[in-house]
């Protein structure tokens, strides 16, 4: 049942970024990768922004993307959290979600931050975001959370204060981002108030680890035969991360809150071609300037209220 939800006074935002995902591994642009969530949302609710660029690697591109500054003069350095009094954003940059809550939204952050986190002020909860539940460096094992960046740790943290949230560790990381981005719908938000939700999956970062649900569901452009097993993981990945998709439209649609929502689905860079991602039909991948490595699958989606019904599936070009 369709819960009744009062109007907020501005659209609510999802940003969902997905993690090192290759331009040729969604149906999207290859009908073998089993990805049906997104193709369905795109078709009925959506636009694809065909020339949709992002920088070559992880930290850069998300420091650009909550910033609204080119890399540049932000941070191009990729480095990790411990130890390091570099990479992330400065702190007296200011970042989207700050300037959403002064605008009168809530705002929650899940998955992967890599934006700094060598002292208390780089941390989401310092950073605009009223909910946090993730990992703070640039990546961790998918299903124990551990990280050879937080001395070999686990690396989950959550809530108002990025306190340690370690007894939620063991489940694989693109349900339990997932998981909680819905748990927050369901159960933390007033769909009275806009709402700003950064989902930023881990999925498709190797190592390639997947549900074997996942693998069973999809079928590779591979044989499987060939023993391409990350390959096969790897868009195992991106079968698990459009079930995301789905479940997070389906929660706003059960609190009444989807046709007031805008989402806006990305990667961060282009996937790395030199392990199992494929960015045909363009050269290179994730850490070079040819277009595999910025040039990234992107859409646009939303409600009747916030996207023009008669602008639905027509690209940008």
């Amino acid at each position: 049942t369709v819960s009744a939800a009062v109007k907020p006074k501005s659209p609510h935002i999802v940003l969902l970024l997905v993690d090192d995902l290759g331009y040729h591994n969604t149906a999207l642009t290859n009908p073998t990768v089993n990805s049906p969530n997104i193709v369905e949302l795109l078709a009925t609710s959506g636009r694809q922004l065909l020339r949709h660029y992002s920088y070559k690697v992880c930290s850069p591109s998300r420091s650009s993307l909550l910033s609204g500054r080119m890399p540049i003069h932000v941070n191009e350095l990729n480095a990790p959290y411990v130890n390091s009094s570099l990479g992330g954003v400065d702190t007296r940059m200011t970042l989207l979600p700050e300037k959403l809550k002064e605008a009168g939204y809530n705002t929650a952050a899940f998955g992967k931050w890599h934006l700094g986190a060598r002292q208390v002020a780089n941390l989401p909860s310092q950073r605009g975001f009223d909910y946090h539940f993730g990992f703070l460096g640039g990546g961790e094992d998918h299903n124990t959370q551990h990280s050879y960046e937080a001395f070999d740790s686990i690396d989950l943290w959550g809530g108002s204060n990025d306190s340690p949230n370690k007894e939620r560790n063991g489940t694989n990381s693109c349900l339990l981002y997932g998981g909680d981005a819905v748990d927050h719908i369901n159960n933390r938000v007033d769909p009275s108030q806009p709402q700003f939700m950064y989902l930023a999956l881990q999925n498709c970062h190797a190592a390639y680890v997947a549900p074997e649900i996942y693998k069973d569901k999809n079928i590779t452009d591979y044989p499987k035969n060939n023993n391409n097993f990350d390959r096969q993981a790897m868009e195992a990945m991106m079968t698990c991360a459009d079930e995301v998709v789905l479940n997070v439209t389906t929660a706003l649609k059960e609190r009444g809150m989807w046709d007031d929502t805008l989402i806006v689905f990305s990667s961060d860079n282009g996937g790395p071609q030199y392990w199992a991602a494929n960015n045909y039909p363009f050269r290179g991948g994730k850490g070079n300037d040819f277009e595999g490595g910025v040039r990234v699958i992107s859409f646009i989606a939303g409600g009747k209220n916030v996207l023009d019904p008669s602008l639905v599936n027509k690209p940008v070009k």
